[in-house]
């Protein structure tokens, strides 16, 4: 399963055998993989090109900084087509235009690459244009505009949706995407593969590893070039340009070279036929795929193909009429014909190809007539006739070809072979029947366990030979044997652990809110659809196991917690031992986290800092969101307030106002000063406005308040303060406002005493300190119906034993009433506001 960089990696960790069997498997892999001239052409100009793209950017950089930064010093550099791969500076050449890798060597300029490949001189700098202008505009206003967003205040954030998270092996691939074919050969991890160990690398085909985002940053990881560059000298002469080079860079250039002529007496092929056979097509010579033509005999009953190709050498458009027949005394196959014309339409100086397929039943000489193309009526072209010689047995013997020596060569033929030729082109299937012979079998097995190739076919056969190490290399690639064992197996031919094969994996659920914090039921219920799948999954997979390791009781941990199982989460730490772990910063999180439910703040701090500093910031937040709330705790503020929740709650500004008697208490938190409002209430106005109005007087409005006074608010402590004379004996609300907070409570003296009289519906007033009934007390009701609406029910004065009815009512419109509010009010002696149940009926 590993890709072709963690193949290199891994041969240049292991060195020897193992290390060159690797390096010859990724070069073998390369050959039957080339560079299309088409790829490496568009690849040569965005090198080109580089570094005025990287100069743009650093102008847009200079006025906003919140254009990302440059990627390091190794903008694009690929060798000459015909030349060694080298990252050193080219001699001189015939009007070379560089492109050094660390945008600072060659000037920029506007001129096409033909222009400079005739030696003019490039410009100090380029012209900026009209829509650079504009787009530079909207970067900088776009920028200024970000920052303001950034230092206004940040408000209350609703949870967000719950991600399922899992961890990503490489950028933005899950583990089943980081398939082995996810990076494909080419010449730049060929040169890391061979590079020696110890000196800096660089090699020249970097801009071929740009197939993904993985690839190119593990091309960047390697490539050993400054991350600041030097201050390289440039000098023109004529048509010669000097580079000299302060420090490694890597330079791609173009320039215009002599080409050879054509030889003498060449001429254009026009059209041209061959026969090969299918199922032995090519040969491969120096890496380059040739085909393999048949020229002088063919075999009774093999299948062969015969290729006609069509060319038009002119500049003008045309249209043939293509002949095809198979030789006398063949047979047609893969849906052939006998004879058949083709229409070839060809553009300017295209080609066409065509071909057929036939097998000769029996032995003979046979007549092959030629392909023959007629345009307008008239022949055109045409190949030359020939005669087929057709062998029911080979005269002569390809010995060289895999064909033969796979079938009828010797075990040392077979190895030789192997040794000499590219590996990965061979079908390996053909050697299956040689695999009963247990020498063949080992030795062909170790022959293809050096060079890094499995063939599950080949090695099926240790069942048969019994060969235990063989055997469970097989059945560990038999996915579907293996999904027939269970989910968990130790024996001594197979192993399976369904996280080493990937297909269990670790995830985390974030953000994860219960609206529960205690089992409702005889049944735990999970509301979180994923949380309950994967909690199940791994239940039944550890149902598997007889004992449990420190790693799985890491995983019960983690999933206890997400469900807010605290103390069952706190049994199953207990059995983890730490130096067991692998994942060791997990364990040390989890252990600060477990720590705010045991109080160990000392060690929850202990190991946070440990980890303050770590190089990934995804951990380093987390580590120190435990710091910050430690601090908090302790009564500290946050070293670093953000922008999360748990931020937002310790640095926020908080208001609270308790009235007692006449004294006002205003307790703060992250305020320096408040001010305080007084209104004068009309107490029946504001009762009739809103009789179930809350009791801190909020829902009463007013314009314009009868004093202001400005307060500062003590640190650590709470204000309170006497509300002023001119309020002594009054109904006042007082108002306090800071940090766009808003808190009020309603002062009503009151020297009245009010006892409800609830099973009867009615109410009795006296004096304060009194028994003494208060007769002609004015009292308004209100009732709240159970649609929640709010009507008047009556009011009137308290009687000479100071008692009311607050409740009865004649063909009463409110008897489904749920709630009244009362209002008791006395000029002399002040107000009372209470709300009662009805009487039970």
């Amino acid at each position: 399963r590993l890709n072709l960089i963690e193949r290199i990696l891994l041969g240049k960790r292991l060195g020897g055998d193992e290390g060159l069997g690797i390096v010859r498997s990724v070069r073998e892999a390369l050959e039957l993989r080339p560079i299309t001239p088409e790829r490496f052409e568009l690849l040569f100009k965005l090198a080109l090109r580089s570094d005025e793209m990287a100069d743009k950017q650093a102008q847009y950089r200079g006025v906003n900084d919140m254009v990302p930064p440059p990627a390091p010093t190794v903008a694009a550099a690929v060798p000459a087509p015909s030349g060694p791969t080298t990252g050193g500076p080219p001699g001189p050449g015939a009007g070379g235009r560089p492109a050094a890798a660390d945008r600072s060597a060659a000037k920029k300029d506007a001129k096409s690459e033909e222009s400079l490949a005739e030696g003019e001189a490039a410009p100090e700098q380029k012209a900026q244009t009209g829509s650079d202008d504009f787009y530079l505009g909207q970067t900088v206003e776009r920028g200024e505009e970000l920052r303001r967003r950034a230092a206004a205040p940040q408000l209350y954030r609703a949870v967000q949706k719950t991600k399922v998270l899992i961890e990503h092996d490489w950028w933005h691939r899950r583990r089943e995407q980081a398939t082995a074919d996810v990076v494909a050969p080419n010449r730049f991890w060929l040169d890391y593969a061979i590079a020696p160990a110890g000196q800096p690398f660089a090699s020249a085909a970097l801009v071929e590893a740009s197939t993904s985002t993985l690839e190119m940053l593990m091309a960047l990881a390697v490539l050993d070039l400054p991350f600041t560059p030097g201050k390289h000298e440039v000098t023109t002469d004529g048509g010669k340009r000097t580079l000299k080079a302060a420090t490694p860079l890597l330079l791609v250039r173009k320039e215009v070279a002599k080409a050879q002529p054509a030889a003498a007496g060449d001429a254009p092929l026009l059209l041209g036929q061959n026969c090969f056979r299918l199922d032995d097509r090519y040969r491969f010579v120096d890496g380059e795929r040739r085909d393999a033509f048949v020229n002088d005999e063919f075999l009774v009953d093999v299948a062969y193909g015969c290729q006609v190709v069509v060319t038009n050498p002119t500049s003008q458009k045309r249209t043939a009429e293509v002949l095809l027949q198979i030789p006398a005394g063949a047979l047609p196959v893969q849906k052939g014909f006998w004879q058949k014309g083709v229409p070839v339409t060809l553009e300017p100086y295209a080609t066409a190809t065509l071909e057929y397929a036939f097998y000769f039943p029996t032995a003979g000489d046979f007549a092959h007539y030629p392909a023959h193309a007629a345009e307008r009526g008239k022949l055109a072209a045409n190949a030359q006739p020939r005669s087929l010689h057709v062998v029911t047995a080979p005269t002569k013997v390809d010995t060289t070809s895999w064909e033969h020596v796979s079938q009828q060569g010797s075990l040392a033929d077979v190895l030789a072979f192997l040794d000499g030729h590219n590996i990965q082109r061979l079908d390996l299937t053909k050697l299956a029947w040689r695999m009963k012979d247990r020498d063949a079998f080992t030795a062909i097995l170790g022959k293809l366990r050096a060079r890094h190739v499995y063939v599950g076919t080949l090695w099926s056969y240790a069942l048969l030979h019994r060969d235990a190490p063989t055997a469970r290399e097989y059945l560990q690639h038999q996915d579907g044997f293996v999904q027939q064992c269970g989910m968990a197996l130790q024996s001594p031919l197979l192993t399976i652990d369904l996280r080493q094969r990937g297909t269990f994996q670790q995830l985390e659920l974030d953000p994860l809110v219960h609206p529960r914090a205690h089992q409702l039921g005889s049944q735990r219920v999970l509301g979180n659809a994923d949380l309950a799948r994967h909690y199940t999954t791994l239940m039944t997979l550890l149902g598997y196991h007889d004992t449990l390791d420190s790693e799985d009781w890491l995983v019960v941990t983690y999933y206890l917690l997400l469900q807010d199982r605290i103390e069952e989460g706190l049994a199953a730490f207990t059995k983890v031992d730490s130096a067991k772990v692998a994942s060791q910063l997990q364990y040390d999180y989890l252990a600060a986290y477990l720590c705010f439910f045991t109080g160990d703040t000392q060690k929850a701090r202990l190991l946070a800092e440990r980890h303050r500093a770590h190089p990934v910031p995804h951990w380093q937040q987390r580590f120190q969101q435990v710091l910050d709330q430690l601090d908090e705790a302790a009564g500290k503020a946050p070293a670093n307030p953000g922008s999360g929740p748990a931020d937002l709650a310790a640095t926020a500004p908080a208001l609270d106002v308790a009235l007692t008697g006449r004294t006002v208490t205003v307790t703060a938190q992250n305020l320096s000063a408040c001010e305080v409002r007084y209104y004068e209430l009309d107490v029946e106005f504001a009762f009739s406005a809103q009789p179930f109005a809350a009791a801190d007087g909020t829902g009463a409005a007013f314009v314009q308040p009868n004093l202001i006074e400005a307060k500062d608010l003590p640190k650590g402590a709470p204000l309170a303060f006497e509300l002023p004379a001119q309020f002594a004996q009054k109904n006042v609300l007082v108002e306090v406002r800071a940090g766009g907070l808003v808190r009020s409570k309603q002062s009503v003296p009151t020297a009245l005493d009010v006892k409800l009289l609830e099973s009867a519906g009615q109410l009795a007033v006296t004096a304060q300190g009194s028994t003494a009934p208060l007769a002609k007390v004015y009292v308004k009701v209100f009732a709240r119906l159970p649609d929640g609406k709010v009507r008047f029910h009556k009011d009137g004065y308290t009687d000479l034993r100071g008692r009311f009815d607050y409740a009865s009512l004649s063909d009463d419109p409110n008897n489904t009433a749920t709630r009244y509010a009362l209002l008791v009010l006395d000029p002399q002696r002040g107000a009372v506001l209470r709300e009662v149940a009805p009487p039970a009926k």
